[in-house]
This record gives structure tokens, sequence and C-alpha cells, in this order.
């Protein structure tokens, strides 16, 4: 299950469990983990202004809302996005610190903006937390090419095509760098 439909699925059972909750609130709950960017920045701080949920759900708020962000950023080629994108991703972390994909996006977003050292941190703690997760060793891969460090970059892109060997990020990674 997606984490976005584990999502979904686990906030509608806790206000189910709660009494339900108003049709609308239910609503941004779909539009904050939807596809359209707009719409999920614009649920998704309905949902944080409402106080609705505890610490997971709020976690989850932000991690969508940066994610649309950090979508629309990449779209729109704004770097100062991604640094808005950041804000959303740091307020995840705190609230759910040992979420590996919180932390593989927000490496993305610190990529992004030329952050990487930071990058490399992020993905490492994302593959402490969860080994067989392959998008983390894409994104330290990524910033170890970008420090100059081929050989490490090239470690780490065929560590997830072992994981994923459909990997066409890691295969894309890997003819980038330059011959050994």
């Amino acid at each position: 299950m997606t984490k976005v439909k584990w999502f979904a699925a686990a906030l509608g059972m806790a206000m189910l469990a709660a009494g339900g909750a108003p049709a609308q609130t239910k609503e941004d709950v779909k539009r904050c983990t939807g596809a359209d960017p707009d719409a999920a920045i614009a649920a998704c701080t309905v949902l944080l202004k409402s106080g609705i949920g505890g610490p997971d759900e709020k976690a989850d708020f932000y991690y969508f809302r940066g994610f649309a962000i950090d979508k629309k950023a990449t779209d729109e080629g704004s770097i100062a996005g991604h640094f808005v994108a950041l804000l959303d991703f740091n307020e995840a972390i705190k609230l759910k610190p040992n979420d590996a994909e919180y932390r593989f996006w927000r490496g993305l977003a610190e990529l992004a903006v030329a952050k990487y050292e930071e990058a490399l941190a992020d993905a490492d703690t994302a593959i402490k937390i969860k080994p067989s997760y392959s998008p983390p060793y894409n994104l330290r891969g990524a910033a170890h090419a970008r420090l100059g460090q081929n050989d490490l970059a090239r470690a780490d892109y065929k560590q997830a095509l072992k994981l994923r060997p459909d990997d066409a990020i890691a295969r894309k990674g890997l003819t980038e760098l330059p011959a050994k």
C-alpha cells in the first residue's frame, strides 16, 4: 500500500473511531494527498490550521504539503519553492523522526538547493531506518556525484540496483558518471 493510500485509510479509521468527521474534512484529506499540487497545498494548510489529528497526522499533513510544494517547485524551476518545501519536511521530521520517506524527500529538496552534505545526511538516516528502501541510495549517489565523489556515487547506484533491478534512476545515474 502506498503512503498516500495508507495515510488516507488510517486517518479515515481514526476519524470514524472518534465519531466521524465533517464531509469537508474528509474531502480536505483526499485533496491533501492528491496529485494536484495547488489543491494539496491548500487542503493540507486547512487541515494543519484545523488542529485535527495527533502528531502522526500533523506530520503527514506537513509531509504531503511539502511534497506538493516541492513538486510544484520542480515543475516551475523554482529554487525558492524547494526552500519552502524544506520548512514543511523539517516540521514533519520533528514529529516523526524515524520516517525514511520523509528523510528521502527532504534530502531531494536539499539536493535541489545544493545542500549536498545535508542531503547525504538525510540519505544516510533513511538508509539506517529502512535499508531495503532503494530511493535513498539514489539520493546519496546523486549527492556524492555532485560532490565529485564518483566512486561512492557508483557504489550507491549499484546498491539501488541490487535492491530494485529495474531502477531507471540508478541506471541513469551510473551512465552519467565519468568512466572509471
